[in-house]
């Protein structure tokens, strides 16, 4: 459908609305979301597989809690500074398993993805660097790709900085989810990608850390979020063998389930123990 189609049939719509005429909903995108819809924050993992459980481990949790508690009121020698400069791992075993030979089943030993080096311009704070068995062949780096250290006491400071407001606000202010714009929704909403076992899921965070850390520290059970369709919005490991890196041979079947399997298994405390972080 044209843009000029759409946007006279959403005013049609729209006046239709207006005048008391019901019609069903009508799915649309945009700013890469689809429909929003409510998750248990327990349910919620970073890309690394770190959750937000009660139970969990999560820098951005652990950041306010320390902040709440008084210990930590600036960026420099903060969890968040911690975090960073810990938690390095060389191989996919250890980003999403942690250190520690023991902890790698034989699935991931010897695979090449394991051998995948840590893009250290990439943050290891919200975006994966190393490739999950559902993200996108585009998104990939070349196994022998390095990058140069460019972590700056700046970026740890954003981010600290970024986490305690989002946290005060909300704290001070309450939460008020975003709202649909008519049909649309706002780019505000939490999205994630929606990872499937069997009648179980957890939800990968893409954008909105900082306020679901906050949201988990002042104990909401349940958060908006919508799919995100600029990533596969939901991998099913039924169908792993269609995900587009196990396709072009970068995962095979077996090293996908284990990474996979690692999201439903632990929730980063372990992991984050392996680092020395706990």
């Amino acid at each position: 459908m044209s843009r000029l189609k759409k946007r006279v049939r959403g005013r049609a719509l729209d006046m239709a609305e207006r005048v008391g005429l019901s019609f069903a909903p009508v799915e649309r995108y945009q700013d890469g979301l689809a429909r929003a819809f409510y998750v248990p924050i327990e349910q919620c993992m970073t890309g690394y597989g770190f959750g937000y459980g009660p139970d969990a481990c999560n820098p951005f949790v652990e950041q306010i809690r320390a902040f709440e508690a008084g210990t930590e009121r600036e960026p420099a020698g903060s969890t968040l500074e911690r975090f960073v400069r810990a938690f390095r791992p060389e191989t996919v075993a250890e980003a999403v398993l942690g250190r520690g030979s023991e902890r790698v089943p034989p699935e991931l030993k010897g695979s090449t993805i394991t051998r995948m080096p840590f893009p250290r311009k990439r943050t290891p704070l919200r975006v994966p660097g190393h490739p999950m068995p559902w993200t996108r062949p585009e998104k990939l780096y070349p196994p022998e790709t390095e990058f140069p250290e460019d972590w700056r006491s700046g970026q740890v400071r954003g981010h600290f900085n970024r986490t305690i407001k989002t946290y005060t606000s909300i704290r001070d202010n309450g939460y008020q989810p975003p709202q649909l714009h008519g049909r649309r929704l706002s780019k505000a909403v939490i999205s994630v990608v929606c990872l499937k076992r069997g009648d179980e899921a957890r939800y990968i965070v893409i954008s909105g850390h900082h306020r679901l850390a906050a949201l988990a520290v002042l104990q909401h059970r349940r958060v908006l979020v919508a799919l995100t369709t600029y990533h596969i919005p939901i991998a099913d490991l039924e169908n792993c063998e269609n995900w587009p890196v196990v396709r072009e041979g970068i995962y095979d079947r077996s090293t996908a389930e284990v990474v996979t399997e690692s999201f439903f298994a632990d929730d980063g405390r372990a992991k984050a123990a392996s680092f020395g972080l706990l």
